[in-house]
């Protein structure tokens, strides 16, 4: 599984410097200068929750509190620099002041979050190069030439590599189930039965099963269905597929099956689902906000 993360092609969507007072939102997307520009139409509690991709935050002044989809809260802090999941942020709980670089990037394999099963340091302390990296970035990630983007790329990897240090290492459970994750991974546009993933482990079907629901606290088939759930999502927020193409990608039977799974998980039907994620977000295929 770490060849997946680091050698994951990821597309930078958006960023710039944003500031935040009383939820009216002032941003620049080619650096931190805001002498100039006019604050946005949308207040920030519009903007921020349920995009469909990741989202890197240093935050250089002031906090704020954010609802996350697991009924827990995150405190984004001073001179911390954040890694945020597609789909993690619900709401904005607490807004008084806060200034904020942010990026938001795409992973372009079939892994929705390559990072899950990684020991992070996530809030990581800044240190004095990390705001003139993200400046760099801002500088060269709209530039379309091939030193601007391998410039882009590489400030990228610097920031990302924050979160981890030289010792880290996938956790124990990656590591015994990492066959099967690549094999989920690789197979995502098939129908996958709990043998095949025993088989690639020599298990017979229920031991496996056992050990798998232990380590991830769901059943090898829920484990599928999130991943493609959340692989659905992205793909209507972020592609122009039709939901039969995206019903095929993720080996759905038929697009009624997959209607009927999408809105049993989400509650309601894709097309719906991507008719409300557009109207939340400016009513316009999505593009990155903060």
């Amino acid at each position: 599984m770490q060849n997946l993360l680091i050698n994951n092609n990821f597309s930078l969507l958006g960023g710039g410097f944003a500031a935040v007072r009383n939820d009216i939102v002032w941003k620049n997307t080619v650096g931190d200068d805001l002498s100039d520009i006019r604050p946005c139409t949308s207040k920030w509690p519009v903007m921020v929750p349920l995009f469909a991709y990741h989202r890197l935050y240093l935050v250089t002044e002031g906090s704020a509190v954010l609802k996350l989809t697991d009924n827990t809260s995150l405190i984004l802090e001073k001179n911390k620099l954040y890694l945020i999941p597609p789909f993690l942020i619900q709401s904005v709980e607490n807004t008084q002041s806060i200034s904020h670089f942010y990026l938001h990037f795409r992973s372009n394999s079939r892994s929705a979050d390559p990072f899950k099963y990684y020991r992070l340091i996530n809030p990581v302390e800044t240190n004095d190069s990390d705001a003139d990296i993200f400046r760099f970035l801002l500088a060269n990630y709209m530039v379309h030439n091939i030193k601007s983007e391998l410039n882009a790329q590489g400030a990228f990897s610097l920031l990302l590599s924050r979160f981890f240090d030289e010792n880290a290492v996938e956790s124990p459970a990656i590591k015994k189930f990492s066959p099967v994750l690549e094999y989920i991974e690789n197979n995502i546009d098939k129908k996958i039965t709990v043998k095949q993933l025993a088989d690639v482990l020599g298990y017979n079907e229920a031991y496996f099963s056992v050990l798998f629901s232990r380590q991830f606290k769901v059943t090898p088939l829920k484990y599928i269905s999130e991943k493609k759930m959340l692989l659905a999502r992205q793909r209507l927020a972020l592609s122009n597929m039709s939901v039969k193409e995206i019903s095929d990608e993720l080996g759905f039977e038929n697009e009624f099956y997959f209607n009927t799974v999408f809105r049993k998980a989400i509650g309601i039907a894709p097309g719906k689902w991507r008719k409300q994620y557009f109207r939340q977000h400016s009513g316009e295929p999505p593009e990155p906000f903060l």
